[in-house]
């Protein structure tokens, strides 16, 4: 008889505080469940241990600051099968960490949500249609796993729509910010019109 083989988790930092790992390592009992249901195969706070993707779970957590990070996060990215951000600085951009104001943390919140719906419905999008070679991994996987996506539920052309909707929703997000959101919006074009 073979066992079921485990999920793979990765744990990825950006720039933060370690906060958000911290406390997944804090939840003691409910860490030991977790652990013997998947395979941790990189979370350096917690183990030396770093297994190379693919990786069925990846969790980020921190803000991606640079041009050295939004390549890194695009990569982890590729490698896994599902990517969620944990905490304030992945999902809000670090906002609250320089003590922005209320309202421009949640714009900041919005704009995380629309860029990350865009990114993903691109990603569906590539997976049908974009070429393998530039992508760097295989292309047509969801359909072949029954994964549900955008373009199956809607096609390809709405599908595509949606993105640029979300696109210019999260570029809307950015625009009472000024010049200092102009890397924010440079990685939001770059994003909506990416091959891979």
């Amino acid at each position: 008889m073979s066992r079921a083989r485990k999920p793979k988790l990765a744990v990825w930092k950006f720039a933060s505080c370690d906060g958000c790992q911290l406390s997944l390592l804090d939840c003691e009992d409910e860490l030991l469940a977790v652990a013997g249901a998947v395979d941790i195969a990189y979370f350096p706070e917690a183990s030396r241990a770093m297994v190379a993707g693919p990786y069925d779970l990846s969790l980020v957590e921190g803000s991606v600051t640079t041009h050295h990070d939004a390549e890194r996060i695009q990569k982890i990215r590729r490698v896994s099968r599902h990517l969620v951000t944990i905490g304030a600085c992945a999902t809000a951009g670090g906002a609250e960490a320089v003590h922005a104001a209320p309202g421009t943390v949640a714009r900041l919140e919005r704009f995380g949500r629309a860029l990350g719906l865009a990114f993903q419905v691109v990603d569906d999008v590539l997976d049908e249609v974009g070429d393998a070679d530039e992508m760097g991994k295989a292309v047509g996987k969801d359909r072949d796993r029954g994964t549900a996506t955008v373009p199956a539920a809607v096609g390809l052309d709405e599908a595509r729509a949606r993105a640029a909707a979300l696109t210019d929703e999260a570029l809307g997000e950015l625009a009472p910010l000024g010049e200092a959101a102009e890397p924010l919006r440079e990685l939001t074009r770059g994003l909506g019109e990416r091959s891979r």
